[in-house]
């Protein structure tokens, strides 16, 4: 199985401000600090409101990635490394492992 191909085709369009990366970037028009939702800041992601936000994080995410049925998210620490390690390998074979996506089975 292969990964959906808007995952895999490089964008023809530039975005019209390029200043993006995961460091400091530009916001969005009528950004404001004051409206964000600081409700799990200091709070476990064992906790009910916790376990919640990272729900709704993955949920969000594959809906916005446009994955097919039975594909998950996951936030993991690390970079692929940790994402690798989560690779189930006890059934003997590995499943779908491309770019961070995996077919669960």
């Amino acid at each position: 199985m292969t990964a959906p191909t808007h995952l895999t085709t490089k964008p023809t369009v530039k975005p019209n401000n390029p200043n993006f990366a995961s460091g400091p970037c530009s916001k969005r028009p009528g950004y404001d600090v004051n409206q964000l939702d600081l409700s799990t800041l200091g709070r476990s992601h064992r906790s009910t409101i916790g376990k919640t936000a990272l729900e709704l994080a993955c949920v969000k995410t594959a809906e916005l990635l446009g994955l097919p049925e039975g594909y998950r998210v996951g936030v993991v620490p690390a970079s692929d490394t940790g994402a690798m390690e989560m690779v189930p390998v006890k059934a003997g074979k590995c499943p779908l492992v491309k770019s961070g996506i995996r077919r669960v089975a």
